[in-house]
């Protein structure tokens, strides 16, 4: 069901225009309106289907049915020319909320351009492009900024707007505006989302005036701050390939000075290197002399070494062999000495006994006659 149709004019044989010079689309109702308060006017109307391409647009009839308004197509329209026409109201209203702006910031994900708010000059709906190669394009939006923005050069101070609902951007299309350095931001309105039409999200059997338009003025609000897109198209213009090739240009003379420099350079370290090796040889031979003398000091100073070590063993042997025999000898002499102790004490014994024996001899006498007449007695017979 068709409720927005393009108002052609039979006596300027043109469509009419609003304020802003952008074709006028009037809402079934409004048409319904049109034709029971004024139907003079009505009649000197045709309506015609909303496409962009002006040899597409069809006649199209009001039709009022059960209280509702709506336009039909005249006969049988099938074909669309190969053309794939969106006619959701989805798509419609995110274009005119977009055409309202002339200010956009367009934000888009994991793409490494840097896209500066446009301040647009011109925001033109579904222009007829004619491209070189004789194709004829539509894009929904096509608009043009001056050049103080940073990708004036870049895109040639212009882009265009594809809003995706029903219908992607062709391959084709692409293709051409690439090749004809028109770039392109795709505005994708997802299913069940806000950006939908409330009336298609939940199938309502009919999309009155005031639903679109308050629609359309929320779409309108949320593009204000900013607009996701994806970046289908980004040609590179020739005033920008210019000005790499200029750069590179530049680079590449800059490059073969250097390359002079380094040739100059090369021949001096090759110079260099050649001294540096002819050094290199005359302290190899030296380092190879001075290391078979050091092998010939090394060789004798190891003789020397086992020699040392030889003498020291046969002294290390005489020195614990004379330590033993000197402790043999140190044995002995405690021996002799502990001997020697022992007779001492044994003589100093006998000594003291006899001693002893002699004064009792002496003294027995006078003290005790008879027993030491018989004591002396007893001793010489002991002796004798």
């Amino acid at each position: 069901m068709k409720v927005l149709a393009y108002v052609f004019e039979k006596e300027t044989k043109q469509f009419k225009t609003d304020q802003h010079g952008r074709l006028l689309e009037i809402h079934a109702s409004t048409a319904a309106g049109l034709k029971e308060d004024y139907p003079h006017e009505h009649n000197k109307r045709e309506y015609r289907y909303t496409i962009a391409n002006p040899e597409r647009r069809e006649r199209m009839k009001l039709i009022t049915k059960n209280g509702k308004n709506y336009f039909s197509y005249i006969g049988n329209y099938d074909s669309r020319g190969g053309e794939n026409i969106d006619e959701s109201i989805s798509h419609r209203a995110a274009i005119n909320a977009l055409s309202r702006l002339t200010r956009m910031k367009f934000y888009a994900a994991g793409c490494d351009l840097e896209l500066d708010p446009f301040t647009f000059t011109d925001v033109l709906v579904e222009p007829m492009i004619v491209l070189t190669n004789g194709k004829k394009y539509f894009p929904d939006l096509l608009c043009r900024f001056s050049e103080d923005h940073p990708l004036y050069d870049r895109w040639g101070g212009k882009l265009a707007i594809e809003v995706t609902y029903a219908h992607p951007c062709e391959g084709t299309k692409k293709h051409d505006f690439m090749f004809h350095n028109i770039p392109i931001l795709e505005v994708v309105i997802e299913n069940n989302s806000p950006r939908e039409y409330p009336g298609e999200r939940y199938n309502w059997d009919y999309y009155a005036l005031t639903s679109i338009a308050n629609h359309t003025d929320k779409l309108e609000t949320w593009f204000k701050d900013y607009i996701r897109v994806n970046v289908l198209v980004d040609p590179i213009s020739n005033r920008v390939h210019e000005q790499i090739t200029g750069k590179l240009s530049t680079e590449c003379k800059q490059l073969k000075i250097d390359s002079q420099q380094l040739k100059i350079d090369n021949k001096s370290l090759i110079k260099n290197l050649s001294k540096l090796e002819e050094t290199h040889s005359t302290y190899q031979k030296n380092f190879d002399i001075l290391s078979l003398e050091q092998k010939d000091i090394v060789d004798a100073h190891n003789v020397e070494l086992h020699e040392l070590q030889k003498n020291f063993k046969h002294i290390i042997n005489k020195l614990e062999k004379d330590k033993s025999t000197e402790e043999e000898k140190q044995k002995q002499l405690i021996d002799t000495l502990n001997l020697t102790s022992r007779r001492a004490l044994y003589f100093i014994s006998i000594c003291t006994v006899l001693s002893l024996s002699f004064v009792g001899v002496l003294v027995a006498p006078v003290l005790f006659r008879d027993n030491a007449i018989a004591a002396i007695t007893w001793y010489f017979n002991l002796v004798g």
